[in-house]
Protein backbone atom coordinates (compact mmCIF):
# COMPACT_ATOMS: atom_id res chain seq x y z
CA UNK A 1 0.00 0.00 0.00
CA UNK A 2 1.36 3.57 -0.83
CA UNK A 3 2.12 5.51 1.98
CA UNK A 4 0.57 9.29 2.05
CA UNK A 5 3.91 10.86 0.99
CA UNK A 6 3.75 8.80 -2.18
CA UNK A 7 0.08 9.49 -3.02
CA UNK A 8 0.66 12.89 -2.30
CA UNK A 9 3.82 13.12 -4.49
CA UNK A 10 2.12 11.00 -7.31
CA UNK A 11 -1.05 13.00 -7.36
CA UNK A 12 1.30 16.39 -7.46
CA UNK A 13 3.83 14.86 -10.22
CA UNK A 14 0.58 13.31 -12.27
CA UNK A 15 -1.52 17.18 -11.91
CA UNK A 16 -2.61 18.70 -14.77
CA UNK A 17 -2.71 22.59 -15.48
CA UNK A 18 -6.44 22.71 -14.72
CA UNK A 19 -6.34 20.39 -11.61
CA UNK A 20 -4.21 23.36 -10.04
CA UNK A 21 -6.62 26.05 -10.78
CA UNK A 22 -8.38 25.37 -7.61
CA UNK A 23 -6.51 25.94 -5.18
CA UNK A 24 -7.73 27.01 -1.52
CA UNK A 25 -4.71 28.84 0.73
CA UNK A 26 -4.94 28.13 4.64
CA UNK A 27 -5.35 31.62 7.07
CA UNK A 28 -1.99 31.05 7.68
CA UNK A 29 -0.34 31.38 4.02
CA UNK A 30 1.67 28.62 4.79
CA UNK A 31 -0.78 25.33 3.63
CA UNK A 32 -2.08 24.44 0.03
CA UNK A 33 -4.79 22.37 -0.60
CA UNK A 34 -6.48 20.48 -4.05
CA UNK A 35 -9.52 19.93 -3.72
CA UNK A 36 -9.43 18.30 -7.49
CA UNK A 37 -6.60 15.93 -6.20
CA UNK A 38 -7.30 15.65 -2.64
CA UNK A 39 -4.20 16.70 -1.63
CA UNK A 40 -2.73 19.15 0.75
CA UNK A 41 0.75 20.60 0.98
CA UNK A 42 2.18 22.43 4.28
CA UNK A 43 5.59 24.31 2.96
CA UNK A 44 7.50 23.92 6.51
CA UNK A 45 6.91 20.63 6.56
CA UNK A 46 8.57 20.26 2.72
CA UNK A 47 11.59 22.33 3.38
CA UNK A 48 12.16 19.54 6.61
CA UNK A 49 12.43 16.74 4.16
CA UNK A 50 8.37 15.28 4.71
CA UNK A 51 8.45 14.30 1.25
CA UNK A 52 11.98 13.56 0.58
CA UNK A 53 15.66 15.43 0.93
CA UNK A 54 15.59 19.26 1.00
CA UNK A 55 17.29 19.46 -1.62
CA UNK A 56 15.46 17.41 -3.36
CA UNK A 57 12.39 19.29 -2.21
CA UNK A 58 13.63 22.78 -3.07
CA UNK A 59 13.94 21.21 -6.97
CA UNK A 60 10.79 19.91 -6.60
CA UNK A 61 9.07 23.15 -5.27
CA UNK A 62 10.64 25.30 -8.28
CA UNK A 63 9.23 22.79 -10.73
CA UNK A 64 5.96 22.89 -8.77
CA UNK A 65 5.79 26.71 -8.53
CA UNK A 66 6.48 27.30 -12.78
CA UNK A 67 3.53 24.52 -13.49
CA UNK A 68 1.39 27.33 -11.51
CA UNK A 69 2.68 29.69 -13.65
CA UNK A 70 -0.56 29.18 -16.10
CA UNK A 71 -3.06 29.08 -13.47
CA UNK A 72 -4.83 32.94 -12.77
CA UNK A 73 -4.10 32.22 -8.32
CA UNK A 74 -0.61 32.27 -9.09
CA UNK A 75 -0.33 35.99 -8.03
CA UNK A 76 -2.09 35.34 -4.57
CA UNK A 77 0.46 31.89 -3.79
CA UNK A 78 3.70 33.97 -4.49
CA UNK A 79 2.71 36.76 -2.15
CA UNK A 80 1.32 34.64 0.40
CA UNK A 81 3.43 31.47 0.48
CA UNK A 82 5.99 31.24 -1.75
CA UNK A 83 7.68 34.45 0.95
CA UNK A 84 6.94 32.17 3.71
CA UNK A 85 8.45 29.38 1.84
CA UNK A 86 12.13 31.82 0.93
CA UNK A 87 11.57 32.84 4.67
CA UNK A 88 11.84 28.87 6.09
CA UNK A 89 14.78 28.00 3.61
CA UNK A 90 16.88 31.38 4.85
CA UNK A 91 16.22 31.35 8.49
CA UNK A 92 15.56 27.51 8.85
CA UNK A 93 13.17 27.85 11.72
CA UNK A 94 8.92 27.21 11.51
CA UNK A 95 7.97 30.65 12.21
CA UNK A 96 7.76 32.46 9.03
CA UNK A 97 5.94 35.90 10.37
CA UNK A 98 7.78 39.58 9.95
CA UNK A 99 7.79 43.09 9.88
CA UNK A 100 7.16 45.04 7.33
CA UNK A 101 9.68 47.22 6.27
CA UNK A 102 8.30 50.98 5.89
CA UNK A 103 9.97 54.39 4.47
CA UNK A 104 8.76 57.35 4.60
CA UNK A 105 10.99 60.00 3.08
CA UNK A 106 9.17 63.98 3.42
CA UNK A 107 11.89 65.68 1.71
CA UNK A 108 13.15 63.90 -1.37
CA UNK A 109 14.52 65.57 -4.23
CA UNK A 110 12.65 63.76 -7.31
CA UNK A 111 14.41 65.58 -10.99
CA UNK A 112 13.31 63.88 -13.70
CA UNK A 113 13.45 64.24 -17.79
CA UNK A 114 10.86 63.52 -20.34
CA UNK A 115 11.11 63.41 -24.20
CA UNK A 116 7.84 63.84 -26.50
CA UNK A 117 7.18 62.69 -30.03
CA UNK A 118 4.11 63.38 -31.42
CA UNK A 119 1.89 61.10 -33.66
CA UNK A 120 -1.03 63.39 -35.11
CA UNK A 121 -0.40 66.86 -36.76
CA UNK A 122 0.42 70.00 -34.14
CA UNK A 123 -1.51 73.18 -34.15
CA UNK A 124 1.18 75.12 -32.70
CA UNK A 125 4.91 74.97 -31.08
CA UNK A 126 5.72 71.45 -29.79
CA UNK A 127 6.34 73.05 -26.76
CA UNK A 128 2.41 74.31 -26.35
CA UNK A 129 -0.12 71.89 -24.60
CA UNK A 130 -2.04 70.72 -27.63
CA UNK A 131 -4.67 67.75 -28.59
CA UNK A 132 -3.29 64.91 -30.14
CA UNK A 133 -1.84 61.65 -29.77
CA UNK A 134 2.12 60.91 -28.87
CA UNK A 135 4.88 58.50 -27.46
CA UNK A 136 6.73 60.06 -24.14
CA UNK A 137 9.51 58.77 -22.80
CA UNK A 138 9.94 59.35 -19.06
CA UNK A 139 12.78 58.83 -16.52
CA UNK A 140 12.82 59.47 -12.88
CA UNK A 141 15.72 58.90 -10.12
CA UNK A 142 15.84 59.68 -6.67
CA UNK A 143 17.12 58.70 -2.82
CA UNK A 144 15.99 58.83 0.40
CA UNK A 145 15.85 57.29 4.02
CA UNK A 146 14.22 57.08 7.22
CA UNK A 147 14.44 54.91 10.25
CA UNK A 148 12.35 52.58 12.16
CA UNK A 149 12.08 51.34 15.47
CA UNK A 150 11.72 47.91 16.32
CA UNK A 151 9.82 47.76 19.76
CA UNK A 152 10.48 44.95 22.03
CA UNK A 153 8.42 41.57 21.54
CA UNK A 154 7.62 42.86 17.63
CA UNK A 155 8.27 40.26 14.87
CA UNK A 156 12.51 40.42 13.07
CA UNK A 157 12.60 42.11 9.98
CA UNK A 158 14.40 40.23 7.03
CA UNK A 159 16.55 41.91 4.81
CA UNK A 160 18.41 39.95 1.80
CA UNK A 161 18.65 37.05 4.36
CA UNK A 162 19.43 39.36 7.28
CA UNK A 163 17.97 39.48 10.03
CA UNK A 164 17.40 41.98 12.37
CA UNK A 165 16.02 41.31 15.47
CA UNK A 166 13.63 43.87 18.10
CA UNK A 167 14.63 45.96 19.68
CA UNK A 168 16.72 48.23 18.12
CA UNK A 169 16.48 51.32 15.88
CA UNK A 170 16.61 50.83 12.16
CA UNK A 171 18.34 52.86 9.26
CA UNK A 172 16.56 52.77 5.56
CA UNK A 173 18.13 54.03 2.54
CA UNK A 174 16.82 53.56 -0.94
CA UNK A 175 17.87 54.19 -4.27
CA UNK A 176 14.71 54.22 -6.70
CA UNK A 177 14.67 54.67 -10.95
CA UNK A 178 11.91 54.50 -12.90
CA UNK A 179 11.92 54.87 -16.70
CA UNK A 180 8.55 54.55 -18.62
CA UNK A 181 7.80 54.75 -22.31
CA UNK A 182 3.76 55.77 -22.72
CA UNK A 183 1.29 56.48 -25.39
CA UNK A 184 -0.49 59.70 -24.49
CA UNK A 185 -3.84 61.04 -25.53
CA UNK A 186 -5.10 65.00 -24.79
CA UNK A 187 -7.46 66.83 -25.67
CA UNK A 188 -8.52 70.33 -24.96
CA UNK A 189 -12.15 72.18 -25.18
CA UNK A 190 -13.97 75.26 -25.63
CA UNK A 191 -13.22 77.80 -27.73
CA UNK A 192 -10.59 79.04 -26.12
CA UNK A 193 -8.83 75.81 -25.15
CA UNK A 194 -7.54 76.81 -21.94
CA UNK A 195 -8.53 72.97 -20.24
CA UNK A 196 -7.87 69.46 -21.20
CA UNK A 197 -7.48 65.89 -19.77
CA UNK A 198 -5.29 63.57 -20.95
CA UNK A 199 -5.33 59.14 -20.91
CA UNK A 200 -1.83 57.50 -20.44
CA UNK A 201 -0.52 54.02 -20.91
CA UNK A 202 2.32 51.86 -21.70
CA UNK A 203 5.59 50.14 -20.27
CA UNK A 204 7.64 50.51 -17.73
CA UNK A 205 10.71 49.44 -15.81
CA UNK A 206 11.01 50.01 -11.38
CA UNK A 207 14.56 49.92 -9.75
CA UNK A 208 14.24 49.67 -6.14
CA UNK A 209 17.60 49.41 -4.24
CA UNK A 210 17.32 48.82 -0.11
CA UNK A 211 20.03 49.00 2.17
CA UNK A 212 19.06 48.77 5.78
CA UNK A 213 21.33 48.88 8.87
CA UNK A 214 21.97 48.70 12.40
CA UNK A 215 24.86 49.37 15.03
CA UNK A 216 25.91 46.06 14.26
CA UNK A 217 24.10 44.77 11.55
CA UNK A 218 24.25 45.75 7.44
CA UNK A 219 21.89 44.17 4.68
CA UNK A 220 20.90 45.48 0.93
CA UNK A 221 18.67 43.80 -1.23
CA UNK A 222 16.85 44.95 -4.59
CA UNK A 223 14.25 44.80 -6.82
CA UNK A 224 14.58 45.22 -10.97
CA UNK A 225 11.34 44.44 -12.97
CA UNK A 226 9.26 45.07 -15.79
CA UNK A 227 5.58 46.16 -16.06
CA UNK A 228 2.98 48.31 -17.05
CA UNK A 229 1.22 51.63 -16.32
CA UNK A 230 -2.03 53.82 -16.75
CA UNK A 231 -2.92 57.25 -15.72
CA UNK A 232 -4.67 59.99 -16.28
CA UNK A 233 -4.23 63.92 -15.73
CA UNK A 234 -5.52 67.32 -16.13
CA UNK A 235 -4.17 70.47 -17.91
CA UNK A 236 -5.05 74.35 -17.39
CA UNK A 237 -3.39 76.25 -19.86
CA UNK A 238 -3.87 80.06 -18.77
CA UNK A 239 -1.01 80.82 -21.60
CA UNK A 240 -0.27 79.58 -24.93
CA UNK A 241 3.05 78.76 -23.17
CA UNK A 242 2.26 78.59 -19.40
CA UNK A 243 0.20 75.91 -18.28
CA UNK A 244 -0.59 73.74 -14.64
CA UNK A 245 -0.40 70.16 -15.22
CA UNK A 246 -1.35 67.34 -12.94
CA UNK A 247 -1.23 63.49 -13.20
CA UNK A 248 -1.99 60.29 -11.82
CA UNK A 249 -0.46 57.49 -12.42
CA UNK A 250 -0.32 53.76 -11.46
CA UNK A 251 1.85 50.98 -12.19
CA UNK A 252 2.54 47.13 -11.57
CA UNK A 253 5.65 45.14 -12.52
CA UNK A 254 6.84 41.47 -11.84
CA UNK A 255 8.44 42.53 -8.35
CA UNK A 256 6.67 45.89 -7.13
CA UNK A 257 3.57 48.09 -7.70
CA UNK A 258 2.52 51.04 -6.63
CA UNK A 259 1.32 54.59 -7.94
CA UNK A 260 2.67 58.43 -8.06
CA UNK A 261 0.65 61.69 -8.39
CA UNK A 262 2.15 64.94 -9.72
CA UNK A 263 1.79 68.76 -9.47
CA UNK A 264 3.58 70.74 -11.72
CA UNK A 265 3.44 74.42 -13.59
CA UNK A 266 5.09 74.32 -16.63
CA UNK A 267 7.13 77.27 -18.63
CA UNK A 268 7.92 76.56 -22.48
CA UNK A 269 11.50 77.43 -23.33
CA UNK A 270 11.39 78.27 -26.91
CA UNK A 271 9.87 75.85 -29.61
CA UNK A 272 10.76 72.35 -28.53
CA UNK A 273 11.46 72.48 -24.75
CA UNK A 274 9.55 73.28 -21.00
CA UNK A 275 11.11 73.45 -17.58
CA UNK A 276 8.56 71.63 -14.90
CA UNK A 277 8.29 72.38 -11.28
CA UNK A 278 6.35 71.23 -8.91
CA UNK A 279 5.37 68.72 -5.84
CA UNK A 280 5.09 64.94 -6.49
CA UNK A 281 4.08 62.17 -4.39
CA UNK A 282 5.13 58.53 -4.84
CA UNK A 283 4.63 55.12 -3.53
CA UNK A 284 6.03 51.62 -3.95
CA UNK A 285 5.34 48.29 -2.64
CA UNK A 286 7.88 45.38 -2.85
CA UNK A 287 5.56 42.00 -2.03
CA UNK A 288 8.59 40.25 0.01
CA UNK A 289 9.41 37.60 -2.26
CA UNK A 290 12.83 38.92 -2.51
CA UNK A 291 13.22 40.98 0.53
CA UNK A 292 11.14 38.32 2.99
CA UNK A 293 9.41 41.19 4.60
CA UNK A 294 7.06 43.32 2.62
CA UNK A 295 8.74 46.88 1.57
CA UNK A 296 6.87 49.67 1.57
CA UNK A 297 8.47 53.16 0.70
CA UNK A 298 6.95 56.62 0.32
CA UNK A 299 8.43 59.61 -0.69
CA UNK A 300 7.28 62.99 -1.79
CA UNK A 301 9.23 66.32 -2.11
CA UNK A 302 10.06 69.49 -4.56
CA UNK A 303 10.32 67.91 -8.24
CA UNK A 304 11.91 69.52 -11.59
CA UNK A 305 11.89 67.88 -15.00
CA UNK A 306 12.82 69.22 -18.14
CA UNK A 307 10.89 68.09 -21.06
CA UNK A 308 12.05 68.00 -24.56
CA UNK A 309 9.32 67.93 -27.33
CA UNK A 310 9.79 67.15 -31.54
Amino acid sequence: MASDKDTLTAANARARPAQLAGIEISPSGLGLHFPQLDANLYLPALLEGFLGSRQWMASAMISFLLMLRSSLFLSSILRRSSAALLAATLVGCGTYTYTAINVDDQTAFIPSVRVSLPLSGQEGMPSEPQSGHAIELGYTVTKGSSSQTLVPGQNLISVGGVQFNAPQELRHEFDYRYAEILYRYRRFFGTSQNFGFEVLGGLVNSQLKLSTSSPSQMASAAANSNGISEGVGGIWRFRPTTSLQARYAVFVTTETSGNRTELFAVQALGANASIRGGYTWWYVHENGFKLVSDFEVRFRGPAVSLEVMF
